[in-house]
């Protein structure tokens, strides 16, 4: 007589979370608790505090109002957009002495090309619209509030569209990096 195979489940392993909490905050600190990947133990997390003052796409996150995909593509689009403005201009020591024919540096680095052309595939993809909005709320960081005021929609009706507007242009850009596969409506 056969036995019918019988399916073991392992139980799911306890990821590891670390916590990295500090009770001393400057005085005008707008901080949420985030899980992060730990860069020493592979798999572990840990809890650490992340500023949102000046960084509307965590705050969204923190609140809930975007997912995981759509902050990973908006993180994504801030690192092309600092790639393609930051150059290779160095500083000039006013304490070393001047000298002719230094090195000339390279006026566009290979990293620079290659976020210009990523950037430039967002900015197709998304629009004039709504690339400027993307533009002034992640490059700027300027909120969602303030950049509806400047293109005077008013009240929370503007405040609603604009957030409308950037969560979809944030899908817009986690299909086209592949974060996500399909549009699902911001959240």
């Amino acid at each position: 007589m056969s036995r019918a195979p019988t399916s073991r489940r392992r139980a799911p392993s306890a990821q590891k979370v670390y916590e990295r909490l500090t009770a001393d905050l400057p005085i005008n600190a707008v901080v949420a608790e985030a899980l992060v990947d730990d860069p020493l133990e592979p798999g572990a997390k840990l809890k650490v505090l992340r500023s949102e003052r000046d960084d509307p796409l965590a705050g969204m996150l923190s609140r809930g109002v975007i997912s995981e995909d759509l902050f990973a593509a908006g993180r994504c689009w801030q690192g092309h957009h600092e790639a393609a403005t930051i150059g290779s201009v160095t500083a000039i020591d006013p304490t070393k002495s001047a000298v002719d024919g230094g090195r000339v540096p390279e006026p566009i680095t290979d990293r620079q090309i290659r976020a210009i052309r990523a950037l430039a595939r967002a900015d197709a993809a998304l629009g004039a619209r709504d690339q400027a909005l993307i533009c002034e709320s992640l490059g700027a960081r300027i909120s969602l509030a303030d950049a509806a005021r400047r293109r005077n929609w008013p009240g929370e009706r503007g405040v609603n569209y604009a957030g409308r507007r950037f969560r979809d242009a944030l899908d817009t850009l986690a299909v086209l990096w592949g974060f996500r596969t399909g549009r699902s409506g911001g959240k």
